[in-house]
């Protein structure tokens, strides 16, 4: 990465990640005809939006008080760039790229599966940055992320055995 990560730059990366997840899911359900997947990534993409503004919210508290959330340590540096070196965490333009060079439901529905499990490892690593108060929050977005995972999966699942396919192991 380069340089080191700081806490106002981790809540800027949440930010546009959950920007970014939101425009694809807007991206994938304008090109799709399946009114069932238009509905999930419809119920995906608000839910992004939802997250949009509890970071900037977060953005403007560690901008008006850096003492509201740590800089990461070297380790959580290492292990948040590891996670951020996933294709979801490239830039918007490429989870953009993605989005509308998925052309089947079953890769609409992969990319959105692995989006989703990418945010829910961010959000649990910057569950350990954040003040003891803001855990709650954090928390709920984990859980968010769970439920969004669990949401893909079962219609990821029930497509490909339709279509003869393997199925997707239950679970986050």
């Amino acid at each position: 990465m380069g340089k080191t990560l700081t806490a106002r730059d981790i809540v800027r990366i949440a930010l546009e990640v959950e920007q970014t997840g939101m425009e694809c899911y807007q991206a994938m359900k304008a090109a799709t005809s399946d009114p069932e997947l238009a509905k999930l990534l419809d119920y995906l993409a608000r839910d992004e939006g939802d997250h949009v503004g509890i970071f900037t919210q977060m953005f403007r508290e560690v901008d008006l008080n850096p003492e509201t959330m740590p800089d990461p340590s070297p380790e959580d540096q290492k292990h948040l760039e590891r996670i951020m070196q996933s294709v979801i965490f490239e830039g918007p333009q490429t989870g953009i790229r993605l989005a509308r060079s998925a052309t089947t439901p079953l890769e609409v529905l992969t990319l959105a599966l692995q989006f989703e499990r990418d945010a829910m490892l961010f959000w649990l690593k910057l569950f350990a940055l954040v003040r003891e108060k803001d855990h709650a929050l954090v928390q709920k977005l984990v859980q968010q992320e769970q439920e969004h995972i669990r949401e893909v999966q079962s219609m990821l699942s029930e497509r490909r055995a339709a279509s003869g396919g393997i199925r997707v192991e239950e679970g986050v």
